[in-house]
């Protein structure tokens, strides 16, 4: 799990990763991974722009803006 700001990430065993907004407690995006496996590290960069996550030995970077 990663927090920047108001937000935090999250990776499950199934290869999804969800990011959360923690004042309004909802969910704000849910990234399916190409590899159906667990998601071993998760980054949220400190504008909450850009979130790194490494599964199956692959490492993906998604750019998003949060609002």
């Amino acid at each position: 799990m990663t927090f920047a700001g108001s937000y935090a990430a999250v990776g499950d065993n199934a290869g999804v990763v969800r990011v959360v907004d923690l004042e309004s407690k909802q969910l704000v995006e849910t990234i399916p991974s190409r590899e159906k496996s667990k998601v071993t590290h998760v980054d949220l960069s400190c504008d909450a722009k850009t979130l790194t996550y490494h599964a199956e030995g692959v490492a993906h970077v998604v750019h998003f803006k949060l609002e």
